[in-house]
C-alpha cells in the first residue's frame, strides 16, 4: 500500500490507533467570535499572536498547552502561567470548557 493510501486508511496498518485533536482552530474561532461580540478580554485576534504566524508565549501558550492536555485526557495546568491576569485565565478556561470530550477509541 502506498504512503498516500496509508495516510487515508491508517486503521488498516494500526487498527487500535487513536487520533486525537486539540481543536485549536475551533478555540481560536471562538475567541475571534467573542472579540467581535465584545465579550473577550482582547480587542483583536492579533493580541494572541507575537507575529504574523506565531501565537504569543503567554496567553496563547496557556490556551494551546491546555488544549493539548485535554486531547490527551490530562487535567488542566496552571504551572508556568502565573503571569496571566486572573480575568484572562477565567475567560480562557471558559473557552477550554467548550471542548468536547477527547477521543478515546479508534
Amino acid at each position: 500500500m502506498s504512503i498516500a493510501a496509508r495516510a487515508c486508511h491508517p486503521s488498516t496498518e494500526i487498527p487500535d490507533r487513536i487520533f486525537r485533536q486539540t481543536r485549536a482552530q475551533d478555540l481560536l474561532a471562538r475567541v475571534a467570535a467573542d472579540i467581535e461580540a465584545k465579550t473577550a478580554p482582547f480587542s483583536r485576534i492579533e493580541d494572541l499572536y507575537r507575529d504574523d504566524i506565531h501565537l504569543n508565549v503567554l496567553t496563547s501558550r496557556y490556551l494551546m498547552h491546555n488544549a493539548m492536555r485535554h486531547a490527551l485526557g490530562q487535567s488542566r495546568s496552571m504551572a508556568g502561567f502565573e503571569g496571566i491576569p486572573a480575568s484572562v485565565k477565567i475567560y480562557l478556561g471558559g473557552v477550554l470548557d467548550t471542548l468536547p470530550e477527547p477521543e478515546t477509541v479508534p
